[in-house]
């Protein structure tokens, strides 16, 4: 009797290990579809800037002045300063003046009155489904964390952007994080 409680409990322990297995690697490839669909959706987008004309903060009845921003990443770095679009390197939320349980932020006051809604609002035909958003409206992957973007075409090729999930660890510039570029880790 005892050893047949044991093969059954090691035949029961074999399956949970192969189930784990088998939801780890959905959800990999889930997230990888994720990211690419966001590039692809990146990519065929019309323009890759916002420019945004208001008076400059520091001579409020001076002449207005042109800021331009990386689309999908224009809330305020941590910590604020002079550079209002300067992005934070997450894939922008829905738009807010600070952070909160339903908006992205802080986002600079002129830049929301412009129009810009950020990924989501801007982007309707993107297939994401409610477990791929946050409260936020921002893109998270199976993890729950939100997608990373940059701009840089000397490390992200032509296209000039790269979009990432930092993968099943949760640690930014691991071997598991999943990325829209080539030569990256994305088996």
């Amino acid at each position: 009797m005892m050893i047949v409680v044991s093969i059954i409990a090691a035949l029961s322990g074999m399956g949970y290990g192969i189930l784990t297995s088998t939801r780890n690697r959905a959800r990999i490839q889930g997230t990888r579809m994720l990211v690419h669909a966001v590039a692809t959706a990146i990519n065929v987008y019309s323009t890759r800037t916002w420019t945004v004309s208001a008076p400059d903060p520091s001579d409020p009845t001076g002449p207005r002045l042109e800021r331009l921003g990386h689309l999908w990443d224009m809330n305020e770095p941590p910590g604020g300063g002079p550079n209002l679009m300067q992005g934070d390197g997450i894939l922008d939320g829905l738009p807010g003046a600070a952070a909160g349980p339903t908006c992205d932020g802080p986002f600079w006051d002129e830049l929301i009155k412009s129009g810009y809604g950020g990924f989501v609002a801007m982007n309707p035909n993107v297939p994401l489904r409610k477990e791929q958003m946050n409260a936020q409206r921002q893109v998270v992957d199976a993890w729950r964390h939100p997608l990373h973007i940059a701009f840089s075409v000397k490390t992200y090729g032509a296209d000039g952007f790269g979009v990432w999930s930092l993968g099943p660890d949760g640690q930014d510039g691991t071997l598991d994080d999943i990325t829209s570029w080539s030569g990256a880790n994305n088996e």
